[in-house]
């Protein structure tokens, strides 16, 4: 459906820039007018013809120039033959002619269109007009178009009103003429203060045009819409010789000389192409209602050949043209400079001078860079290769060095280097290197898999596990896996090998505690296990285990764990009345203190507890607080608590600020009612 919407409309755009006729417009010759006034009043003619969208009107400067140059003189061509000869000469299909009288009070235009394929008068205009020259121009020109065009002219008056139209545009910014008079704005646009009756409205931006003519009523508000389209323009191509075939864009028009008409105004591309000569190419701007005169002499190539012995040889010649030698190329004619470049050989240049139509040879000769080549070490007499091939120890000296990238490898044993050298061209290249350990490879296996890997105390992975390009030297290997004896030694890796090593991991006991008392605490040896029921895995061998429980004696045994073991213990000795103090200072001073869970008062205090295991928690408000378990076992003095303030970000500390100055309103209200 939007299909059929829209062919019609392509169609209905085609055929209105199909009919536009080309036309010229020649000066109207003065009677009882001055030849100012009647050369000002051809141009408003000019105008109001393009304004009728009808036609596509010659600028007056540009028939000028087409007709100077052809050697024509226009003074006392007022016949319709001298008429038909100039319009030959523009290229034009129809031109225009005629005079402006004056008798009495009364102006008298007469105009006539003649076909300049024919000759024959195509439209008669014979105007009136009582009045004074101004009106004459501003609406008297406008009526001898629509005369001319259609037959009628305009006989409504136009009443003073209050109308208005809203003028809009796609594209959008196009200048606005009303009556041909430009308004000052762009689309959109609202234009106030009309008068009722017919108007002429144009569009225009660039090559983009619209126009419409619509009627206004008293106090009449319209919108109106205009969709801006390119205008056509002409393109007279001419040649040296002729027969040459002409393409617009890619596209052929047809052999020289020709004039191609409906040109869309813009910017195309002109090529001009005959067989045995160079092809002309240009960038051509044709403007709206223009004919674009081009005028071109065609050469003869030169065949010119680029003979060299070495490949992808890049060439500049002049400033025209460029490629890859060995080549044979088309060129014009003329004096020339030839530069030859590739990559680490000298340039070659030459001068040239090419005559039309002839045949050239030229050999190209490029000659090798060379450059002076210095490398010292750290260590020294170190083993130099260049691009695989041995060329003694460092420190190393050279001459003559064919410039260009090389791959370097220095070695001297477990010290090597691998990296890339370049060689300029007639410097000495002094390169100094600081050789580093070579690189191999590692492979750790165990028994059992999947144990944790650690390289030089950084975790790399679970067993089996390989790596590539370790760093050649002592390393520190640890191998821990869950249940299982942790393994800590040290490898050497060697340069350019696979290094695999086998590890077999000892189980560990496991060791249960269990008890059937609440809140026993167990250490072992000097570590703290926590509470009871507690499963560890623990190296063989013997242990001191610590029984802690508040409200009794604190009981050390000694256990032997060579495999697993179960215990269940408990503690025995029940203590009467026995305390121990806990005394408790901090920074700052002042601070809540909890012990097991209860508040006991504010630091420096100092407490009295019984044995065993209590938590001890520290705080203060605007500090972050403290908390610590302590093992009771006599008296304990806990050193000075450094307290660390909270940090707030500025939202909270301002809404803490609302909520103080909130509660103190509320305070001061309340107390108010009391009063």
């Amino acid at each position: 459906m939007n299909a059929m919407k829209i062919v019609p409309f392509v169609l209905l755009v085609w055929l209105n820039a199909m009919s536009q006729t080309s036309v010229a417009v020649m000066e109207f010759e003065g009677k009882g007018v001055s030849k100012q006034e009647a050369s000002a009043l051809t141009d408003r003619f000019r105008d109001e013809l393009f304004k009728s969208g009808r036609f596509q009107v010659m600028e007056r400067a540009y028939m000028e120039q087409i007709l100077k140059e052809q050697g024509f003189q226009m003074s006392g061509c007022t016949s319709n033959e001298c008429m038909v000869e100039v319009g030959q000469l523009v290229a034009v299909e129809q031109i225009v002619g005629g005079s402006i009288s004056k008798v009495g009070e009364i102006y008298s235009v007469s105009a006539r269109v003649i076909s300049v394929e024919s000759g024959k008068i195509l439209s008669v205009s014979n105007y009136d007009f009582r009045g004074n020259i101004s009106a004459l121009m501003t609406e008297g020109m406008h009526n001898v178009v629509l005369q001319l065009t259609s037959g009628r002219i305009t006989t409504q008056p136009k009443t003073q009103s209050n109308s208005s139209i809203y003028v809009t545009s796609m594209p959008s910014a196009a200048a606005i003429y009303i009556d041909g008079n430009k308004i000052n704005g762009i689309t959109p646009f609202m234009i106030d203060n009309l008068v009722a009756g017919e108007h002429r409205l144009i569009l225009q931006q660039g090559n983009f045009t619209a126009d419409t003519t619509l009627n206004l009523e008293p106090d009449d508000v319209k919108k109106i819409h205009l969709v801006l389209k390119k205008g056509y323009g002409r393109m007279k191509v001419v040649t040296t010789p002729f027969e040459a075939k002409v393409y617009i864009d890619g596209i052929e028009k047809g052999t020289t000389p020709t004039v191609i008409r409906h040109i869309i105004a813009g910017v195309h591309q002109l090529k001009v192409a005959k067989e045995g000569y160079l092809p002309a190419e240009m960038t051509v701007g044709v403007n709206y209602n223009e004919v674009k005169d081009i005028q071109l002499i065609l050469k003869k190539p030169v065949l010119l050949s680029l003979v060299c012995t070495l490949d992808s040889v890049e060439f500049r010649l002049g400033e025209k043209y460029s490629g890859i030698a060995p080549a044979t190329l088309t060129v014009e004619d003329g004096k020339y400079r030839l530069t030859c470049t590739k990559p680490d050989y000298y340039p070659f240049e030459t001068d040239l001078v090419l005559k039309e139509g002839e045949t050239r040879d030229v050999s190209i000769n490029l000659k090798r860079q060379v450059g002076a080549l210095e490398i010292i070490s750290v260590p020294s007499e170190a083993e130099v290769t260049l691009n695989g091939s041995r060329i003694g120890l460092t420190p190393y000296q050279t001459t003559k060095l064919p410039t260009g990238v090389y791959s370097i490898n220095l070695t001297q044993g477990n010290f090597l280097l691998d990296t890339t050298i370049t060689i300029f061209a007639d410097v000495t290249n002094k390169y100094g290197f600081s050789l580093r350990k070579g690189y191999g490879n590692l492979e750790i296996m165990t028994n059992p898999i999947r144990a944790n890997v650690f390289i030089d105390d950084k975790e790399k992975g679970i067993s089996p596990y390989s790596e590539k390009n370790i760093i050649s030297g002592t390393h520190n290997i640890k191998i821990k896996k869950i249940g299982f004896s942790e393994i800590d030694t040290t490898i050497e890796v060697n340069v350019n090998l696979t290094n695999k090593i086998n590890f077999n991991l000892k189980k560990q006991p496991l060791l249960k505690i269990t008890s059937t008392q609440d809140s026993v605490y167990i250490k072992l040896n000097e570590h703290d296990l926590g509470f009871a029921p507690i499963s560890v895995y623990v190296i063989p061998g013997e242990y001191t285990l610590t029984v802690n429980k508040n409200g009794y004696a604190v009981e050390e045994r000694k256990v032997f764990i060579y495999k697993d073991l179960d215990l269940n213990l408990k503690a025995d000795t029940k203590l009467v009345g026995q305390r121990f103090y806990i005394t408790v200072s901090s920074d700052p001073s002042g601070a809540f203190v909890l012990i097991d869970n209860k508040f006991v008062g504010r630091t420096p205090l100092q407490e009295m507890v019984i044995p065993g295991v209590h938590t001890l928690e520290v705080s203060k408000e605007g500090y972050k607080p403290y908390k610590e378990i302590i093992n009771v076992i006599k008296n304990t003095d806990i050193s000075t608590v450094k307290l660390i303030k909270k940090t707030y970000p500025k939202e909270s500390f301002l809404l803490t600020i609302y909520v103080i100055a909130g509660l103190s309103m509320v305070l001061a209200v309340v107390l108010n009612a009391f009063i």
